[in-house]
């Protein structure tokens, strides 16, 4: 049977979110639950040198834990109690991040819902950490692992923020609905939805110039079909699922809160 410990941990935060400047000012807190000793397995190459690629990251004690590991698999022992951080990004083991209402956009626009920047999965790309064979002359040690970051084209742009961005999927989504409303039904309820749904999209970057750089904050509209399918799904839950039922809450509609 593994020993479990509960180890909580101070680590350091960026500036902002997705920055790569660190806070000296504030910190972020977390609390690792689970094994104390853990095994890393990680892949031979096929020359049979220690790579850092990550198979999985398993309690020794499990009962189907293999023995001997299969020939091209190695294991490094990782220590929850003195590498806390490493042993929440490769294992799990701690609570998911709340949700932050933020005020921003047209008062007539639900605000944004964003998982806490302050998060340990939010602050640090966990793919970033691991072993490093090629460490300590050769002894291997753990990486340093790096802040989250916003994917960037060639050019240093992002293609994940940014205005560009934002205008390159709203004319996405105004050219995929461009026949979505039949000639025979030009003067209906049916198309003034349509119309509205089309509009605020055309609107939208003057609706949220506000935000500036943070277009990570925009609530997109919801097209009728899409506004029509969370009607029904709010329905449903209304009439068959209690608040305390553990899919309540599963696929919350958006912009609502999910830790509600």
């Amino acid at each position: 049977m593994s020993t479990q410990v509960s180890k909580t941990f101070i680590f350091p935060v960026p500036t902002q979110w997705l920055g790569q400047e660190q806070d000296d000012a504030n910190a972020g807190v977390a609390t690792y639950n689970g094994p104390k000793n853990l095994k890393v397995w990680l892949r031979y190459d096929d020359n049979g040198n220690k790579t850092d690629q990550i198979v999985d990251t398993v309690d020794p004690t499990r009962a189907d834990y293999p023995d001997p590991l299969p020939a091209d698999i190695y294991a490094v022992d990782l220590d929850a109690d003195l590498y806390p951080e490493t042993a929440a990004a490769l294992y799990g083991g701690i609570a998911g991040p709340l949700h932050i209402e933020v005020q921003a956009g047209p008062s007539s626009d639900p605000n944004p819902y964003i998982e806490d920047p302050a998060h340990f999965h939010e602050v640090y790309d966990m793919e970033s950490f691991g072993w490093d064979p090629t460490l300590n002359s050769g002894a291997g040690g753990w990486k340093t692992p790096k802040y989250s970051h916003a994917d960037e084209n060639p050019d240093g742009s992002d293609t994940t923020f940014g205005w560009e961005w934002v205008r390159t999927i709203r004319n996405n989504m105004l050219t995929a609905c461009d026949n979505r409303v039949p000639t025979d039904a030009a003067n209906t309820s049916f198309a003034q939805e349509w119309k509205d749904y089309r509009q605020k999209l055309r609107d939208l970057p003057a609706d949220w110039v506000g935000v500036g750089t943070a277009t990570h904050l925009i609530v997109w509209p919801r097209d009728p079909d899409m506004v029509k399918k969370d009607a029904e799904i709010k329905t449903y839950k209304a009439q068959n699922l209690a608040e305390t039922d553990p899919n309540f809450y599963d696929g919350v509609l958006p912009n609502e809160n999910p830790d509600a």
